[in-house]
């Protein structure tokens, strides 16, 4: 502490020393930030004397006798022989003492020289001298101190033996002295009851506090006349580029004075020699300009002479030289910097023009999609590492050799220079004019590009001896190599989601379509059909880039994104289908219906496959994922945070699971399009009868007067009308029209099957009801021809669904009522009509 305050002194002899501090304690005075060096010899010499003066005790005149005059027992006698040997070990420390407080005088003396003149570095040699000489003293008495201390506890050790002895006085013992001299100091209180080492702790005190001083000086010292030595050096040479012997000194001289400031930065006196660290920084810029040259122009002799096909004694001399350079730079930690600078120089420059040319070629890229105009990407990544390849291969051993002797590592620091400058950086050029197949590929070469670097690196890297070092190399430059792609799989569902959309969009030709016709409904069918295998090929195809890109760690975010493709799939089918039932599937429909509904039929078989497929799809995937599910959860290229694993562990938890709730979103979507095309196929498979009922309110027939001939006549004489005929002949051809229907084994898929025929009739009898109940009026005649249609078309209708149809047996009888109780009594016997229906009719 003092000697930093002394070294300012000497290094600005013009400033006034530091204003003295109150008197405080010696502990307290060194924890300060103001102080001096005298004031510091002060308050050393203070605390001296208050232990000599202050901590002491009164010891009785007469140790060996009691006060009646009786003789004293054997343990009291060995009692006072102890406190005698106690007095005779502090009239040493007193001399000790004594000896110390001279030679504190001589250094507080030198100090308030130093102070009150103007000095040069030999004062400071001397008071470096007079701090070790007094170290020097308080090692010997450290040392006597221990020994004294060191016997007198072996003789408490003999008493305490004694003690556990008879009585009786032994024959021949030693008798000590009783009466102490009276020139003896007491010693403290705390030493006789307390701490015995209390003297010895006070002396390493100040021990240490002198070494520190002494470490304090020496640097300073070396500060001064480095940065004085460095100045000379650099004065006096004419061409420090090829005076080696000049460059060696300065070399050593700033290493000394970097070793040294960094001594009196720790000890908090940064501030006294801000301006010789500028000196220091300013030197060390030259000095790096100087040694990059001189690196830079042996480099380029030695490719020179290979060049020229010198002898390998010239080309060794030039080797030597590099490695005596490397050395130096070394040592000046500037080898890092310098190294960069002539990659940055001489290497760099082929591989950067390479890297422009591709930033720069002229072929117009689709972001998303395979190329257009221009060789993939992953072919222009591949030219770039081939670049990188031929010059490590051509300097791998031109490292080996001039860095061997050091601890640097150039081929790790060439090749993350050069990614790390790229510019545009790869990362960029990649997303711009890759797809993901095309960046999957780019991280595969990637990492055949790491293994051949490793090659490299473990045939002749410096270090390849030091194979933890060489390792933690290796592992530092794959990471660096394979940084952008870590990058792109934080983002792999945006780029999975771009994919699909890209791909799907041009591949698939429904999406083509945002509206049809009857014309046109044709084509749309077959192309659903034929999207279908596209479709879940390319979702397939996700499971495949997920695992070669990710090893199967982005496999939650490519579900996310396989789910929002179906239930878009699925959307744009329902959607268009929805706006051609509004259009199309009318009464005013003008077109044939027996080909319409053979083209509804046939895009339900569609749906019903499509959701068929879904599932299967899901399982797969399923199947797929549990397969992987050691690799996935395994750290693999890159590491995964908990709760990364966390997540993963919680999705395959869920793909173990038979519930299909990986797709639960979208495949229930596919459900809501395959009961839309059920819809459809019935939509178009009552149109006839819609049509053929559309008029059937308005005929005359039911309200024509009663012909009174008539009456005579059986209810044959009322033969079907045409609308009932219509209806009749389209439900004997509907059995042929639902052959086509592939046979149905979809229950296995958890896919409801409807029941075609079941379904028409029952719409039939529903339309029939609703338009007998349109008319406004029935005759005698009207529901006579009401009943003769009614009978013709149950009998078909028990055929087709293998049962009778209650509710039309029901109409019939209420029909065939002549009176209102008649009708009345019926009424309450129909439990297949609603109240509403028989109120109505």
């Amino acid at each position: 502490v003092t000697l930093c305050s002394m070294a300012h002194i000497t290094m600005t002899s013009s400033s006034p020393p530091p204003p003295l501090p109150p008197s405080h304690h010696l502990t307290h005075l060194l924890s300060s930030q103001s102080f001096s060096p005298q004031n510091y010899i002060n308050a050393l010499f203070k605390d001296h004397h208050k232990t000599e003066r202050d901590d002491v005790a009164v010891i009785p005149e007469s140790m060996g006798q009691r006060h009646d005059g009786k003789d004293l027992t054997r343990s009291q006698h060995n009692k006072d022989a102890g406190s005698t040997r106690q007095s005779f070990t502090n009239s040493l420390l007193q001399h000790h003492q004594s000896t110390l407080h001279n030679s504190l005088s001589t250094l507080s003396s030198k100090i308030q020289y130093l102070q009150q003149s103007s000095t040069d570095f030999v004062t400071l040699d001397e008071l470096e001298f007079s701090v070790t000489r007094l170290m020097e003293q308080l090692t010997q008495l450290v040392q006597r101190c221990n020994q004294i201390e060191s016997d007198r506890m072996h003789q408490f050790t003999n008493n305490a033996l004694q003690q556990s002895l008879p009585s009786s006085p032994s024959v021949g013992a030693v008798v000590v002295p009783t009466t102490p001299s009276s020139s003896a100091t007491p010693l403290s209180a705390s030493s006789s009851s307390g701490d015995p080492y209390q003297h010895l702790k006070q002396w390493y005190s100040i021990r240490q506090k002198l070494e520190h001083c002494c470490k304090v000086l020496h640097a300073a010292q070396i500060v001064s006349e480095g940065i004085e030595s460095v100045q000379k050096s650099i004065d006096h040479t004419q061409s420090l580029m090829d005076d080696d012997q000049a460059l060696k000194v300065i070399t050593t001289k700033l290493i000394a004075v970097t070793k040294a400031l960094f001594i009196l930065e720790q000890g908090g006196y940064e501030s006294y020699f801000t301006h010789q660290k500028e000196l220091v920084h300013r030197f060390e810029l030259r000095l790096e300009d100087i040694m990059r040259e001189r690196f830079i122009e042996i480099m380029r002799k030695r490719t020179r002479w290979l060049s020229r096909g010198q002898s390998q004694d010239m080309v060794d001399t030039v080797m030597d030289e590099a490695k005596r350079e490397a050395r130096m730079l070394a040592q000046c930690k500037l080898l890092d910097r310098v190294f960069k600078q002539y990659v940055e120089r001489e290497c760099k420059e082929p591989i950067v023009k390479v890297w422009q040319n591709i930033a720069q070629a002229s072929t117009q890229q689709i972001k998303g999609a395979k190329p257009r105009g221009g060789a993939p990407f992953s072919d222009k990544l591949s030219t770039l590492y081939d670049e990188i390849l031929s010059f490590l291969n051509k300097d791998a051993t031109l490292f080996n050799v001039v860095f061997q002797d050091t601890a640097f590592t150039p081929i790790s620091t060439f090749i993350t220079d050069i990614l790390t400058s790229l510019s545009p950086p790869l990362i960029t050029l990649m997303q711009d004019q890759g797809s993901l197949p095309d960046m999957i590929q780019c991280f595969e070469q990637s990492k055949q590009f790491c293994s051949r670097v490793q090659s490299i690196m473990r045939a002749h890297s410096p270090i390849r001896n030091d194979s933890a070092k060489l390792q933690k190399e290796i592992d530092s430059v794959e990471s660096q190599i394979l940084l952008p792609f870590q990058q792109l799989q934080g983002g792999y569902a945006s780029l999975e989601q771009q994919y699909f959309n890209s791909f799907l969009d041009e591949h698939l030709s429904l999406y083509k379509y945002h509206s049809i016709d009857v014309d046109t409904l044709e084509e749309f069918v077959s192309g659903v059909q034929d999207s279908m295998d596209i479709f879940f090929t390319t979702l397939r195809g996700g499971s495949e880039r997920c695992l070669r890109f990710t090893s199967g760690k982005e496999y939650p975010a490519l579900v996310r994104v396989i789910e929002n493709e179906i239930r878009r799939f699925a959307a744009k089918i329902s959607g268009i289908m929805s706006r051609f039932e509004s259009s199309h599937l009318n009464i005013d429909q003008k077109n044939d219906n027996r080909h319409l509904i053979q083209l509804m039929l046939q895009f339900y078989q569609v749906n019903k496959n499509l959701v068929i497929r879904a599932i299967e799809f899901t399982r797969e995937m399923q199947r797929e994922i549990l397969e992987h599910s050691d690799e996935i959860c395994d750290n693999g290229m890159f590491p995964i945070t908990n709760d990364k694993k966390q997540e993963l562990e919680h999705f395959l938890t869920e793909a173990a699971s038979d519930d299909l709730s990986m797709f639960k979103e979208g495949i229930e979507r596919m459900r809501q399009m395959y009961q839309q095309s059920i819809c459809l196929a019935e939509s178009a498979l009552i149109l006839p009868v819609r049509q053929s009922l559309r008029s059937m309110s308005t005929l005359s027939v039911w309200n024509a007067k009663s012909n009174p001939s008539a009456y005579s006549l059986p209810d044959m004489h009322f033969s079907p009308l045409d609308y009932i005929q219509r209806i009749y002949q389209h439900l004997v051809d509907l059995p042929g029209d639902l052959q086509m229907l592939e046979q149905d084994t979809s229950i296995e898929h958890d896919v409801e099957i409807p029941n075609w025929l079941e379904l028409v009739c029952a719409s039939t009898v529903k339309f029939l009801k609703e338009n007998i109940l349109q008319i406004p009026l029935l005759t005698k005649d009207g529901r006579r021809q009401l009943i003769s249609d009614v009978a013709h078309f149950s009998p078909l209708l028990q055929i087709l669904v293998q049962r009778p149809e209650p509710s039309l047996q029901e109409l019939q009888k209420l029909l065939q009522c002549e009176t209102k109780s008649e009708f009345d009594d019926k009424r309450r016997q129909c439990t297949h009509l609603s109240h509403d229906f028989l109120r109505r009719l």
